[in-house]
């Protein structure tokens, strides 16, 4: 899990979420991005990350791509992702799902989806 760090009014939430899904908890400078791969920095050297869920805001998330400012994100992280090297679980661009603003729109916006996709519909066992 990707977290702004220690000052972010919800990184109680950060830390108890990993613990509970037993993941790492990660800040952005604990992660390097090498070839378009990402990786966490331990104590006995680089680990390959597959999958990040992150607690940073898009514009945070990589200083290569959006703000280059930003500490708070990893360098490189989305060309990794454009890559398909790692899996951003809640995607730049994803955040209209927590905008409250938009739950009206959405639950029609799901509604209409899930009455008409084959998406819902049960796949076939495999053998």
């Amino acid at each position: 899990m990707l977290t702004p760090g220690i000052y972010n009014s919800a990184y109680f939430e950060h830390t108890f979420l990993a613990k509970e899904m037993g993941v790492e908890l990660a800040e952005g400078r604990d992660l390097v991005a090498v070839d378009d791969v990402v990786y966490l920095k331990t104590t006995t050297g680089l680990q390959r990350v597959d999958v990040v869920y992150r607690r940073v805001d898009d514009d945070f998330l990589d200083p290569l791509i959006f703000r280059s400012d930003s500490t708070l994100g990893a360098a490189g992280i989305i060309n990794a992702w454009r890559a398909g090297n790692v899996a951003i679980v809640n995607a730049p661009g994803s955040g209209i799902a927590d905008d409250r603003r938009s739950t009206p729109m959405c639950r029609t916006s799901y509604a209409t989806t899930l009455v008409s996709s084959r998406f819902c519909r049960m796949s076939p066992p495999t053998t």
